[in-house]
């Protein structure tokens, strides 16, 4: 009975759900802007240039969590 002592009478209310809501609403809510759709077309490019020019570096997927690290503002 000691064990049960030191459990609370209420446990706290765990909300998975709102918690998911509200992060995917967080994401949903970044509006499209000129300059945000130009960065996503550089970044596109960054990445299609360098998968031309280095395929090798893309081989696995231990290799593109290296380019990722190694080039993190660009991705």
């Amino acid at each position: 009975m000691a064990l049960l002592d030191n459990i609370p009478a209420a446990a706290p209310k765990i909300r998975p759900l709102a918690a998911l809501g509200r992060l995917f609403g967080r994401l949903l809510d970044h509006a499209i802007t000129p300059d945000s759709a130009d960065e996503d077309r550089a970044r596109r490019a960054f990445l299609q240039d360098m998968i031309g020019n280095c395929p090798d570096a893309f081989a696995s997927e231990a290799d593109v969590h290296s380019m990722m690290h190694m080039y993190s503002r660009r991705f």
